[in-house]
Protein backbone atom coordinates (compact mmCIF):
# COMPACT_ATOMS: atom_id res chain seq x y z
CA UNK A 1 0.00 0.00 0.00
CA UNK A 2 0.95 3.49 -0.39
CA UNK A 3 1.32 4.46 3.27
CA UNK A 4 3.97 2.64 3.68
CA UNK A 5 5.74 3.51 0.31
CA UNK A 6 5.62 0.67 -1.97
CA UNK A 7 5.32 1.71 -4.98
CA UNK A 8 4.26 -0.35 -8.19
CA UNK A 9 8.11 -1.29 -8.94
CA UNK A 10 8.20 -2.86 -5.70
CA UNK A 11 5.17 -4.83 -6.25
CA UNK A 12 5.83 -6.23 -9.53
CA UNK A 13 8.86 -8.03 -8.14
CA UNK A 14 6.43 -9.93 -5.51
CA UNK A 15 5.20 -13.72 -7.35
CA UNK A 16 2.03 -15.17 -6.40
CA UNK A 17 0.40 -11.94 -4.19
CA UNK A 18 -3.28 -12.25 -4.14
CA UNK A 19 -4.13 -9.13 -4.66
CA UNK A 20 -3.82 -5.37 -4.17
CA UNK A 21 -5.04 -3.19 -1.51
CA UNK A 22 -6.72 -0.59 -3.36
CA UNK A 23 -8.32 1.44 0.07
CA UNK A 24 -7.11 1.42 3.51
CA UNK A 25 -9.22 3.20 5.78
CA UNK A 26 -6.70 3.39 8.58
CA UNK A 27 -4.59 5.46 6.19
CA UNK A 28 -6.61 7.93 5.41
CA UNK A 29 -5.40 9.83 8.42
CA UNK A 30 -1.92 10.35 6.85
CA UNK A 31 -3.81 11.11 3.52
CA UNK A 32 -2.43 7.69 1.88
CA UNK A 33 -5.80 5.39 2.09
CA UNK A 34 -6.16 5.22 -1.72
CA UNK A 35 -3.34 2.97 -4.21
CA UNK A 36 -5.22 3.38 -6.57
CA UNK A 37 -2.48 5.12 -9.07
CA UNK A 38 0.09 1.74 -8.09
CA UNK A 39 -3.06 -0.75 -9.34
CA UNK A 40 -2.95 1.42 -12.48
CA UNK A 41 1.02 1.20 -12.93
CA UNK A 42 0.72 -2.88 -12.28
CA UNK A 43 -2.19 -3.08 -14.98
CA UNK A 44 -0.02 -0.96 -17.83
CA UNK A 45 3.01 -2.98 -16.95
CA UNK A 46 0.27 -6.29 -17.77
CA UNK A 47 0.18 -7.41 -13.84
CA UNK A 48 -3.08 -7.41 -13.43
CA UNK A 49 -4.10 -8.04 -9.50
CA UNK A 50 -8.07 -7.98 -8.06
CA UNK A 51 -8.58 -4.73 -5.47
CA UNK A 52 -9.06 -5.60 -1.87
CA UNK A 53 -10.34 -2.83 0.26
CA UNK A 54 -9.62 -2.95 4.13
CA UNK A 55 -10.82 -1.45 7.23
CA UNK A 56 -7.15 -2.56 8.82
CA UNK A 57 -8.61 -1.55 12.32
CA UNK A 58 -6.31 -0.29 14.95
CA UNK A 59 -9.60 1.46 16.73
CA UNK A 60 -13.35 1.23 16.43
CA UNK A 61 -13.07 4.81 14.60
CA UNK A 62 -11.74 2.63 11.20
CA UNK A 63 -14.44 0.17 11.21
CA UNK A 64 -16.23 0.14 8.11
CA UNK A 65 -14.38 2.28 6.19
CA UNK A 66 -13.70 -0.53 3.27
CA UNK A 67 -14.01 -3.61 2.97
CA UNK A 68 -14.31 -6.50 0.25
CA UNK A 69 -17.92 -8.02 -0.95
CA UNK A 70 -17.66 -11.46 -1.60
CA UNK A 71 -20.74 -13.07 -3.90
CA UNK A 72 -20.48 -16.14 -2.46
CA UNK A 73 -23.45 -19.65 -2.08
CA UNK A 74 -23.26 -19.44 1.72
CA UNK A 75 -20.71 -18.69 4.27
CA UNK A 76 -18.80 -21.45 4.19
CA UNK A 77 -14.74 -21.18 4.30
CA UNK A 78 -14.38 -22.97 1.01
CA UNK A 79 -17.21 -20.91 -0.86
CA UNK A 80 -15.56 -17.88 0.30
CA UNK A 81 -12.41 -19.02 -0.79
CA UNK A 82 -14.03 -20.47 -4.06
CA UNK A 83 -15.44 -17.23 -4.66
CA UNK A 84 -12.26 -15.22 -4.47
CA UNK A 85 -9.84 -17.72 -6.61
CA UNK A 86 -12.78 -17.24 -9.30
CA UNK A 87 -12.75 -13.24 -8.54
CA UNK A 88 -16.42 -12.73 -7.71
CA UNK A 89 -15.81 -9.98 -5.37
CA UNK A 90 -15.20 -6.32 -5.63
CA UNK A 91 -13.72 -3.62 -3.13
CA UNK A 92 -15.68 -1.12 -2.11
CA UNK A 93 -15.65 2.17 0.50
CA UNK A 94 -19.83 1.61 0.82
CA UNK A 95 -21.27 1.99 -2.79
CA UNK A 96 -22.76 -1.65 -4.22
CA UNK A 97 -22.61 -3.71 -7.46
CA UNK A 98 -26.10 -5.44 -7.51
CA UNK A 99 -25.15 -7.08 -10.85
CA UNK A 100 -22.21 -7.28 -13.14
CA UNK A 101 -21.95 -8.39 -16.63
CA UNK A 102 -19.72 -9.09 -19.47
CA UNK A 103 -20.51 -10.88 -22.77
CA UNK A 104 -20.43 -9.60 -25.99
CA UNK A 105 -18.22 -6.61 -26.12
CA UNK A 106 -21.32 -4.97 -23.61
CA UNK A 107 -20.71 -4.08 -20.15
CA UNK A 108 -23.56 -4.07 -17.91
CA UNK A 109 -23.56 -2.78 -14.43
CA UNK A 110 -26.17 -2.30 -11.41
CA UNK A 111 -25.37 -0.33 -8.19
CA UNK A 112 -26.86 2.11 -5.64
CA UNK A 113 -27.19 5.54 -6.63
CA UNK A 114 -24.33 7.01 -7.25
CA UNK A 115 -22.74 10.40 -9.11
CA UNK A 116 -19.90 8.98 -10.90
CA UNK A 117 -19.19 5.14 -13.14
CA UNK A 118 -16.51 5.29 -14.91
CA UNK A 119 -14.49 2.09 -17.02
CA UNK A 120 -10.79 2.27 -16.45
CA UNK A 121 -8.53 1.11 -19.12
CA UNK A 122 -4.97 0.91 -19.51
CA UNK A 123 -2.75 3.50 -19.92
CA UNK A 124 -4.77 6.80 -20.80
CA UNK A 125 -8.40 4.76 -22.18
CA UNK A 126 -11.55 4.59 -20.67
CA UNK A 127 -15.00 6.03 -20.86
CA UNK A 128 -17.11 7.40 -18.14
CA UNK A 129 -20.79 7.41 -17.92
CA UNK A 130 -21.36 10.50 -15.51
CA UNK A 131 -19.31 12.67 -14.02
CA UNK A 132 -20.61 15.69 -11.57
CA UNK A 133 -19.92 19.34 -12.89
CA UNK A 134 -19.62 17.89 -16.64
CA UNK A 135 -20.57 18.63 -19.48
CA UNK A 136 -21.90 21.89 -17.39
CA UNK A 137 -20.47 23.53 -14.28
CA UNK A 138 -23.57 22.46 -11.76
CA UNK A 139 -24.79 19.59 -14.19
CA UNK A 140 -25.52 16.69 -12.16
CA UNK A 141 -27.10 13.48 -12.38
CA UNK A 142 -27.42 10.11 -10.09
CA UNK A 143 -27.21 6.55 -11.76
CA UNK A 144 -27.86 3.21 -10.56
CA UNK A 145 -26.79 1.20 -14.09
CA UNK A 146 -24.58 1.39 -16.90
CA UNK A 147 -24.70 -0.28 -20.18
CA UNK A 148 -21.84 0.55 -22.35
CA UNK A 149 -19.69 -1.23 -25.38
CA UNK A 150 -16.45 -1.90 -23.92
CA UNK A 151 -15.34 -4.37 -26.66
CA UNK A 152 -11.28 -3.22 -27.42
CA UNK A 153 -12.31 -1.30 -30.45
CA UNK A 154 -14.79 0.88 -28.44
CA UNK A 155 -12.75 1.46 -25.32
CA UNK A 156 -9.58 1.31 -26.87
CA UNK A 157 -8.07 -1.30 -24.25
CA UNK A 158 -7.75 -5.13 -23.69
CA UNK A 159 -8.58 -5.05 -20.23
CA UNK A 160 -10.62 -2.54 -18.24
CA UNK A 161 -12.06 -2.31 -14.47
CA UNK A 162 -15.19 -0.26 -13.35
CA UNK A 163 -15.17 2.44 -10.47
CA UNK A 164 -18.36 4.10 -9.38
CA UNK A 165 -18.72 7.08 -6.61
CA UNK A 166 -21.43 7.42 -4.25
CA UNK A 167 -22.36 11.28 -3.60
CA UNK A 168 -20.85 11.12 0.08
CA UNK A 169 -17.39 10.65 -2.04
CA UNK A 170 -17.02 6.66 -1.59
CA UNK A 171 -15.88 4.29 -4.26
CA UNK A 172 -16.10 0.63 -5.07
CA UNK A 173 -14.16 -1.07 -7.52
CA UNK A 174 -14.97 -4.07 -9.88
CA UNK A 175 -11.81 -6.48 -10.26
CA UNK A 176 -10.00 -6.32 -14.18
CA UNK A 177 -12.07 -7.33 -16.70
CA UNK A 178 -10.79 -9.02 -20.12
CA UNK A 179 -12.42 -7.39 -23.37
Amino acid sequence: PEWCGITADDVAEIKGFAGIEVYNSSCRYNGKADNESVWNELTDAHIFSPALAVDDTHSTAELFGGWTMIAAPDKSVASIMDALKKGNFYATQGPEFTRLSYENGIFEAEFTEVEEAILIGERSSGYWEALPGWPNHGDYKLLTKLHKPADVKTLGANRFRCRIKDNKGRYAWTGIINA
